[in-house]
């Protein structure tokens, strides 16, 4: 899920703000959401995953970082750091745009993968695995041999 292919990124450019947005003006700085110029024809559910509500901010790709480019080699994912953070201030899904709290460097935004999901479901199966307590029991007798197991007839 954090491999590089599954990082979603678009390119952008300066936006403009929305009409009725005179309380953002002067708060952060509009982009446009674009197609990257090495990947034509993206599909519009990478436009969707920006504009989600639940997206509170993008990462800033800096190409020439030797540090990214390292560590994607390493272990083939791709380096979040916390100085290339923007935050979401507010978004125009009408025209794919985002408002952020400062303008981009590099030429792309990234969206992280969302993997709180599958973290947490590796934590309940080592849990389970070093630290089971009472009631995972009818849970762990899922897992016994058949063999092993007390069924009980019905």
């Amino acid at each position: 899920m954090e491999s590089d292919a599954a990082v979603k990124r678009l390119a952008w450019k300066a936006g403009v703000p929305p009409d009725d947005d005179d309380a953002d003006r002067g708060r952060g700085f509009w982009v446009q959401l674009e197609e990257p110029k090495d990947r034509p024809n993206e599909p519009e559910s990478t436009f969707r995953a920006f504009m989600d509500e639940n997206v509170r901010d993008v990462f800033d790709l800096v190409d020439d970082d030797p540090d990214d480019a390292t560590d994607r080699r390493r272990n083939g994912r791709r380096k979040f750091a916390d100085d290339r953070k923007l935050l979401v201030l507010d978004r125009d899904p009408e025209t794919s745009q985002l408002l952020l709290d400062r303008r981009p460097v590099g030429e792309q935004l990234l969206l992280r993968p969302n993997t709180l999901t599958l973290h947490r479901q590796i934590q309940a199966l080592q849990a389970l695995q070093n630290a089971p307590s009472s009631f995972h029991l009818p849970l762990l007798r899922l897992m016994e041999s058949v063999d092993h197991a007390w069924w009980p007839a019905w």
